[in-house]
């Protein structure tokens, strides 16, 4: 009783401290979005579908990151308010209320703000090409970068407690260089291994292509392999991230 005591007390000071920077967020992620369905609006003859689904992914990792930046400030700077670091909490709490705010509500309130922002915007602009534009977020899997955005925001959250500077940019910098080794480093592999030299592009623990007769061929893991990794990837790894967080906690509990 006393642990969801203070997870209260701890959640109630957060809200309080920054319910204006939250207010001040959520205008500016419904005005973006705006923009960008004005946008493309605007240029809708050169798009060929999945808009929506698009302007949904910039919003929630974009925003996202910027949202975690704000924390981070609050993890690596204790003496500007005391809420994270620098209250009396262990270090299960803290990667707790840090989960609870950076993952599971900003999640939810980007998606509430995502559509109520579509909804006003096509009540305004209407036409043959704009069911084609909305999202269908929960639709078809795509609701699973989701799981994705869990780990995109773990992966912030363990850099922003090992780099002293620049930790935001240092992290996604060292995301996107891995995302592009992995990428070109599994295709020279599968050529390595195969002989095959028409390998053109893969997705590592997904898939290869390669081309025969002037055609795409695409050569996928085996379905018992493929389930195996993706719960690996999409709920060990987040448990794994987290622990590393809380070591880090551990080291600066006050």
């Amino acid at each position: 009783m006393n642990y969801i005591k203070k997870m209260i007390a701890l959640n109630r000071r957060q809200y309080l401290e920054h319910r204006q920077f939250y207010g001040l967020l959520a205008l500016a992620i419904a005005s973006l979005l705006f923009l960008l369905f004005f946008i493309t609006w605007h240029w809708r003859e050169s798009f060929s579908g999945g808009v929506g689904n698009g302007i949904f992914l910039i919003g929630l990792f974009g925003g996202g990151a910027a949202f975690s930046a704000f924390l981070y400030q609050e993890l690596r700077h204790p003496a500007k308010t005391i809420w994270l670091l620098g209250i009396i909490a262990s270090a299960g709490q803290k990667i707790t209320l840090w989960i609870i705010y950076a993952v599971f509500l900003y999640g939810a309130g980007y998606t509430v703000i995502f559509y109520l922002i579509e909804a006003l915007f096509f009540s305004i602009a209407s036409g043959p090409q704009s069911a084609m534009m909305k999202a269908n977020v929960f639709s078809n899997g795509f609701y699973s970068f989701y799981l994705v955005f869990v780990n995109f925001q773990l992966w912030l959250l363990v850099g922003s407690l090992t780099f002293r500077k620049g930790a935001l940019i240092k992290t996604l910098l060292l995301m996107v260089l891995y995302f592009i080794i992995a990428a070109t480093g599994n295709v020279v592999l599968m050529k390595a291994m195969t002989g095959e030299n028409s390998i053109t592009s893969s997705l590592p623990f997904n898939y290869f292509q390669f081309i025969h007769d002037g055609e795409n061929i695409y050569v996928y893991l085996p379905a018992s392999i493929q389930a195996l990794i993706n719960v690996s990837y999409n709920f060990l790894l987040p448990l794994f991230l987290s622990y590393i967080a809380y070591l880090k906690f551990t080291e600066k509990e006050i």
